[in-house]
């Protein structure tokens, strides 16, 4: 069993430094760099860099630096942790991660649950009805689950919350209870803010898992 997850960690090793490449080649390719967008903003609102200023940030930042430079620099750090610093956020980049990683795996084990609590019943009912009416809806909103990406589907909850419902439908919590002491209102209140989200990473999942329970039913 160790083995196999060494085979599998090194087999990995040349795909993450191929994506690593691709990744830093298509941040590049625009044309400029960051103190290019930074000269550009404060030429926008009337001011100006000297050169001498200009020169500065590029040394600073390794921008002056010729790419595959550029490139170890950055990719050379990985195993230590450091992923670089985020000019856009004016933070090291495993601090952002860091801050948004353990919301993301409580959204993601909860989204899995979501799955697996919804398509393994309705799985189990369209293989004991096959084509019945109700089989034959739940394939309709499989494919409709497969079909629609998750950002149409966000985008379609934040436009029906925020204009038919007059509720707020981003953040963790409401604009009145984003400062307040935990309470009872703020916990209902965060829940009332999670269930959208896992309902929309999960429902392709769950389209997808639906499928595989019906076909492997029906096989046995």
């Amino acid at each position: 069993m160790i083995a196999y997850i060494v085979k599998r960690i090194l087999g990995m090793i040349p795909t993450f430094i191929i994506i690593s490449m691709i990744t830093f080649v298509i941040v590049q390719l625009p044309p400029g760099d960051f103190v290019t967008s930074a000269q550009a903003e404060i030429a926008a609102s009337g001011g100006g860099m000297d050169a001498s200023a200009v020169e500065a940030m590029r040394i600073r930042y390794g921008l002056d630096q010729p790419i595959p430079v550029q490139y170890w620099r950055w990719v050379s750090g990985f195993p230590r942790g450091d992923f670089g610093y985020s000019l856009e956020w004016n933070a090291p980049v495993w601090d952002i991660i860091a801050g948004r990683l353990g919301w993301t795996l409580l959204l993601s084990g909860l989204a899995l649950v979501f799955m697996w609590l919804v398509s393994i019943p309705i799985g189990i009912y369209s293989a004991r009805y096959k084509y019945s009416l109700g089989d034959n809806v739940f394939s309709f909103l499989g494919f409709l689950g497969l079909s629609v990406p998750d950002f149409m589907l966000s985008l379609i909850w934040l436009v029906f919350a925020t204009m038919m419902l007059g509720i707020s439908a981003s953040g963790l919590y409401s604009p009145q209870t984003v400062d307040a002491p935990w309470s009872v209102v703020k916990f209902l209140d965060l829940l009332n803010h999670l269930w959208p989200p896992v309902v929309i990473m999960g429902v392709a999942g769950t389209a997808e898992l639906i499928r595989i329970m019906r076909g492997n039913l029906l096989d046995i």
